[in-house]
């Protein structure tokens, strides 16, 4: 299949690593499905890709809600008739918290948008991609998935949950010619990054277009990366 034909679903879309990859995505001339809650930001990134000359569909939703989910799928299914790729970026995270003070209204948050999300996601895809026999899926981890830090118990937790959704996955679809991927930044220039931690200095971090091209990168029938693999990417000076 040539790569004008091959259709990728961002969620998380219209800020920091997913607005990167909508335009990454856009210029290696993927189709674009764009699925975030916030209207606005979404409909400027939408236009922005059409601008270039792209073509993106907006969808507003939360991965929190599996109706939502069901809902971009048939509506990329019936403006493209495939999907080829899913990033699963959408992500919260909140600063630096014991656990015995953190709330448990944010535990559930936390874990239901950065770990349960993923997995209504991956199970709305994956008949699609088994009946393709082809289809690359990318959880976005962070290198907080692969070492506890202190305060930051509930964000590590949905983290190396990622790796562990992704590897068992990974093993199940590998015989549908499916690649099941997690990604695992370091420290990226993001607004939810600096509201986290606000000492950080965006020098040393990792640009949201930087992760973005990796992401691309990944992305590529080509790529020989191992499915099942966590891929760590962290700044280079």
């Amino acid at each position: 299949m040539s790569i004008e034909q091959r259709v990728a679903i961002i969620t998380g879309a219209s800020r920091g690593i997913g607005r990167a990859c909508a335009f990454a995505f856009a210029r290696e001339v993927y189709r674009t499905a764009l699925f975030a809650r916030n209207t606005t930001l979404l409909a400027e990134v939408a236009k922005n890709l059409k601008e270039m000359g792209a073509q993106a569909l907006p969808i507003r939703g939360d991965v929190r809600e599996p109706q939502d989910i069901s809902h971009a799928v048939y509506e990329v299914q019936k403006h493209w008739g495939r999907i080829d790729v899913l990033v699963n970026n959408a992500g919260v995270g909140y600063g630096r918290t014991p656990l015995m003070d953190f709330p448990d209204e944010l535990w559930h948050e936390t874990i239901d948008v950065n770990l349960t999300g993923i997995y209504y996601w991956m199970k709305a895809v994956l008949p699609i991609m088994k009946k393709q026999r082809s289809g690359v899926i990318i959880n976005i981890s962070s290198g907080a998935g692969k070492h506890g830090i202190a305060g930051f118990a509930v964000y590590c937790a949905s983290k190396f949950g990622v790796i562990g959704l992704t590897e068992s996955v990974a093993d199940e679809v590998g015989e549908f010619g499916i690649k099941v991927l997690a990604l695992c930044p370091g420290g990226v220039d993001t607004e939810m990054h600096h509201r986290i931690f606000p000492e950080h200095e965006p020098e040393g971090l990792l640009r949201p277009e930087e992760v973005a091209t990796k992401i691309v990168s990944l992305a590529d029938p080509k790529d020989r990366t191992r499915t099942g693999s966590s891929v760590t990417l962290y700044r280079r000076y």
